[in-house]
This record gives structure tokens, C-alpha cells and sequence, in this order.
């Protein structure tokens, strides 16, 4: 069900430390998205705090889309997926790879709500798709894709009736 291989062909990640950067097939994913604009966002992350994986997993799925790549700041050669998401049945599932994004909050000023703006936006986005509930009857979804700091969230729901 995960969006990866979990095979036994991980690799330690050593205490080495990685970079979060938009994927090049998750860039407009909310998710990877800490500003509006591209340049921004770009800078947004750029000035993330290093994080660790513990394993080093590069097995994902056929149907998988990487959002987030982990890049080692010791070797530039040195890419891994970070968060990976594949579509499952009328859901998605997703796996994150390092452990320590607290990272993200501790380590940055207190007025940088990256960390904030990065776990709404994956969790929105949990909500964003439509969520089977009793035999197909309800369904939920937020909206706008992009949620910034200090703006509203309206949040739909449908309910279809049958007689």
C-alpha cells in the first residue's frame, strides 16, 4: 500500500545530513509549496534546516510521484525521495522519509512559519480528494490548493441522497 519498496535494499543514511527541495514532478504540489510565488518558494526551502533519514530508500513505485527529494550537503551526487505519494484505490497514500522535520520549527526564527504552512498544506491535501464514506454517499474537499499563513480555509461537503 505504501508508495514504496520496502525490499531490504535501504541503505543507512549515517547520520548524513539532507536538503528538502521540490521534486521536479512535485513542484505544484501543496505540499512543496511553503510561498505563491515560484521564486519564493524556491527561497522558502533553500532555507530549511538540514534534516537526517534514517534509511535511505530510492525504491519507489511505478504509479509513485515524488514530491520532496532529500539532497546529502556532503554529496551533491546524493539524491533520495523524501515524500512520496501514489494514488491507492480512491485514495492516495504517502510515505515521509526523515523523522526529524521538528527540525523545521526549532531551528528557524520564530516568525518563519514554513514548518506550519508545510504540514497544513500536507494535511489539507489529505482532506482535498474525495473521501469514500457510507457506500459512496459523502464527500469532502477544501479550497484554495495553496494554504498561506493567516488565510481562511473553506472546506466543502456533499452529500448525495438517494430515493
Amino acid at each position: 500500500m505504501l508508495p514504496i519498496y520496502i525490499n531490504g535494499n535501504a541503505t543507512p543514511g549515517d547520520n548524513q545530513e539532507f536538503k528538502a527541495a521540490p521534486a521536479d514532478r512535485g513542484r505544484d504540489h501543496p505540499a512543496a509549496r511553503l510561498a505563491e510565488q515560484a521564486d519564493a518558494n524556491q527561497k522558502a526551502w533553500e532555507q530549511m534546516p538540514a534534516i537526517t533519514l534514517p534509511e535511505v530508500i530510492n525504491d519507489t513505485k511505478p504509479g509513485a510521484t515524488v514530491i520532496l527529494e532529500a539532497r546529502s550537503t556532503k554529496d551533491r551526487n546524493r539524491v533520495a525521495p523524501l515524500l512520496v505519494e501514489e494514488r491507492y484505490g480512491r485514495g492516495r497514500t504517502m510515505a515521509l522519509m526523515a523523522e526529524d522535520t521538528w527540525r523545521w520549527r526549532m531551528m528557524l526564527e520564530f516568525s518563519n512559519k514554513s514548518f506550519e504552512t508545510f504540514w497544513r498544506n500536507l494535511m489539507r491535501r489529505d482532506g482535498h480528494s474525495r473521501l469514500p464514506m457510507l457506500d459512496d454517499t459523502h464527500c469532502a474537499g477544501f479550497s484554495p490548493d495553496f494554504f498561506g499563513v493567516a488565510q481562511s480555509l473553506e472546506q466543502t461537503s456533499r452529500v448525495r441522497v438517494r430515493l
